[in-house]
C-alpha cells in the first residue's frame, strides 16, 4: 500500500496540530451544520430559552429574535469551559502543542460577553420605544373611555385601532380615579411618563 493509499492518522506536524485545534474550537463555538452538539441537551438549552423569554417578555418578531439569540449566544459561550477543559488534557497527550492557544479561549469568551451585552442593549432600546409608544396609546384610550362613559356613548376600542380590550381600560381607568383622589391629599412623586407607563404596564 502507497502513502497516498494509507487513511489519514490526522495532522503529524507541530503546525497542524495547533491548525487542527483552532478548527476544533471554532467548529466547537460555531457549529452551523447543528446548533447542539453531541451530548448536549436541547432540553436544558429549551429551559434557557424559556427563561430569558419569561425575564424580557418579548413582543413581536423582532424581540423574539433577540431573545432568541441571547439564548443561543449564551449558550455558546457556556461551551467554553468544557472546551477548555478538553484543551488541557489534549495538551497534556501531545506534547503542549494545545497550550499555544488557550488564550483563545478567553478571547472568545469576551467576544461572546460582547454580542451578549451588544443585543441586551439593542432589546432595551426596542422595548423601551414600544413600552413609550403604548404608554401614549393607553393613555389616549383611558380618556375616550371616560369621556363616552360620562356621556353614556357605547364604545369599543378596537373600532378606533386601540388593541386594549374594554375590561381593561375600565379597571385601570378606576385605579385613575383613585391615584387622582389620593393626590388630592399630597404629591404623588410620579411624573406624567411614570405615571402613563404604570396605567399601561398590563397592556404591555
Amino acid at each position: 500500500m502507497t502513502q497516498s493509499e494509507n487513511p489519514s492518522t490526522g495532522p503529524r506536524t507541530e503546525e497542524g496540530k495547533q491548525r487542527s485545534s483552532q478548527n476544533s474550537l471554532k467548529h466547537g463555538l460555531f457549529s452551523t451544520k447543528s446548533f447542539l452538539l453531541p451530548g448536549e441537551s436541547q432540553e436544558e438549552f429549551d429551559k434557557l430559552l424559556y427563561r430569558y423569554n419569561r425575564e424580557h417578555q418579548p413582543k413581536g418578531p423582532t424581540e423574539e429574535d433577540l431573545v432568541d439569540y441571547l439564548a443561543h449566544t449564551e449558550w455558546r459561550r457556556r461551551r467554553i469551559p468544557a472546551l477548555e477543559a478538553d484543551s488541557i488534557e489534549r495538551s497534556l497527550e501531545s506534547g503542549d502543542a494545545e497550550r499555544k492557544f488557550m488564550h483563545t479561549y478567553s478571547i472568545y469568551d469576551q467576544r461572546f460577553n460582547r454580542m451578549i451585552q451588544s443585543t441586551l442593549k439593542t432589546l432595551a432600546e426596542i422595548q423601551a420605544k414600544r413600552k413609550k409608544e403604548t404608554a401614549v396609546h393607553f393613555r389616549i384610550a383611558i380618556m375616550l373611555c371616560k369621556y363616552n362613559k360620562a356621556n353614556h356613548i357605547s364604545w369599543n376600542p378596537a373600532d378606533d385601532g386601540f388593541v386594549f380590550s374594554p375590561a381593561l381600560l375600565d379597571r385601570q381607568l378606576s385605579l385613575l380615579d383613585r391615584i387622582g383622589e389620593a393626590g388630592h391629599a399630597g404629591p404623588h412623586g410620579a411624573t406624567a411618563d411614570e405615571l402613563d407607563a404604570f396605567m399601561a404596564k398590563d397592556a404591555m
